[in-house]
Parts: C-alpha cells; sequence; structure tokens
C-alpha cells in the first residue's frame, strides 16, 4: 500500500523526533538505568544459577559421602558457580559504587579480596560440612577452607601495609565462626546487592526526575506514530513505573 507524501514527511518528523530524544538529557539517564539494570541481572543470574546449583548437589545425598567422580563432577559445577556469582557480583559493584563506599564496609572488601584470591590465586576452595541437630536431622552446606585465603590476606597486607582493604577483609574473615556456611554469607551479600541496587536507581531517577519525565512524555508522543522508537513499548513501560513510584514517595 502506497502512502502520500504527507504520510511520509509525518514518519520521517517522528523519526527524527525520536532520534533527538535519543541523544537528549533525560534519554542519557535512562541509559544510565538501563546498565545498572543489565548488571545487576548479570549478578542476579548468576545467583539464581547458584542456587539452582546448590539445591541439586544436595539432592542425592548419598553421593555426598562418596569419593567418586559422580560426586567430584557436581562438586565443580558448584565451584564454577560460585565463582561466576562471587565475580559478577564484586564487578556490579566496583562498577557503580564508589571505592570510598566500599572500603568503608568488611563486608565488601572481603568480598573483593575473596574474587581477587579466586580468580588470581586458586579456585574456590570449598569443603562440604555435615552437622547433626539435636532432633537428629542433618543440616549440610558449604564453607571454604580459609588456611590459603587468611594467608594471602596477611601477605598482602604485609606488603601494602596502607591497603586498608586487605585489613577490613581480614577483620571480616578473622570474625567469621569456624566452618561458617558460605551458602549463608552469599546469601546475606546478596541481600546487600540487591538493596544498592534498589537505592542506585532510586538516587538516578530522583536527582534526574525531570529529564527523565520529559523524555517519558515525549517518547509516548513519537511512539503514536513511530512505535519502539527511541526505546521499545516495554522499556518505556518500566521507565513510566519508576517514576510513578517516585512520584509517590516525593
Amino acid at each position: 500500500m502506497s502512502i502520500s507524501s504527507e504520510q511520509y514527511k509525518r514518519i520521517i518528523y517522528w523519526f527524527n523526533k525520536g532520534n533527538e530524544l535519543s541523544i537528549s538529557e533525560g534519554a542519557k539517564s535512562y541509559n544510565d538505568l538501563s546498565a545498572l539494570r543489565t548488571a545487576f541481572f548479570i549478578y542476579k543470574e548468576n545467583y539464581r544459577v547458584l542456587r539452582k546449583a546448590i539445591q541439586n548437589y544436595y539432592k542425592q545425598p548419598e553421593i555426598l559421602k562418596e569419593d567418586s567422580v559422580r560426586r567430584w563432577r557436581r562438586q565443580r559445577i558448584l565451584i564454577k558457580d560460585f565463582q561466576n556469582s562471587l565475580t559478577s557480583a564484586w564487578s556490579f559493584v566496583e562498577r557503580y559504587k564508589n571505592p570510598k563506599y566500599y572500603l568503608k564496609d568488611t563486608f565488601h572488601c572481603f568480598f573483593k579480596e575473596l574474587r581477587n584470591f579466586t580468580v588470581h590465586k586458586q579456585i574456590l576452595p570449598l569443603l562440604s560440612v555435615s552437622l547433626h541437630k539435636e532432633d537428629f536431622t542433618e543440616i549440610r552446606y558449604e564453607t571454604f577452607k580459609r588456611e590459603n585465603f587468611q594467608k594471602y590476606l596477611e601477605n598482602s597486607l604485609k606488603e601494602h601495609p596502607n591497603r586498608i582493604g586487605y585489613e577490613k577483609a581480614l577483620s571480616y574473615l578473622l570474625s567469621l565462626q569456624k566452618d561458617k556456611s558460605l551458602n549463608e554469607i552469599l546469601a546475606d551479600y546478596d541481600s546487600k546487592i540487591s538493596k544498592y541496587y534498589i537505592d542506585e536507581v532510586r538516587n538516578i531517577v530522583n536527582t534526574n526526575y525531570e529529564n527523565l519525565m520529559k523524555f517519558s512524555t515525549e517518547t509516548g508522543e513519537v511512539h503514536k506514530h513511530f512505535p519502539n522508537h527511541p526505546i521499545t513499548a516495554s522499556k518505556l513501560r518500566h521507565l513510566n513505573y519508576l517514576l510513578l513510584k517516585a512520584s509517590k514517595n516525593q
């Protein structure tokens, strides 16, 4: 079906309008939100896979008591998923948090150095623990062999005595009870990262509210004539949801 010259001009006008919006201040703020969301969900997906791997690891407890290929294959998968979760968690924090922030926090320092240790020195040295409660039920979880990691921190601190991150990581490690569940430590860190993500989204939206609102309104007008430009309809809905939440909190 052919279109008239007027229709063509209208299409070109709204297409160009979308292009202008794509380089506006509002678009820059929206791109910051999108990049933050993408990095966070990379981490969350790795953490989801890790939790599923842990569940699968304990589905056949009889295998865990064997010194067999089956057991070690499953543990290698678990180590890989722990490693991915650690790496993506720290990548997210490092990318979006000022170093002055995480250097104040022994928990962050611990995870930074644990990640560095497992990337540059050796794979995460997992250790399976089995405890029996008073009611004779069994609890199984993963912890890690601390000796080599502790030596790594102590030696690093000797070589770089002014790097407070090593000191705080070591302090946190020494504060952990013997055979502390790594599953629980990671769950606690997941809560911390998730809270940071929510706070950072709120901060970006509140700081750039007017620009984002203008971007949203004008993008809505473009969509009436040129759908999914400069962002898709689903992304626009998500932006409007964030703006609505922000307006209620103002």
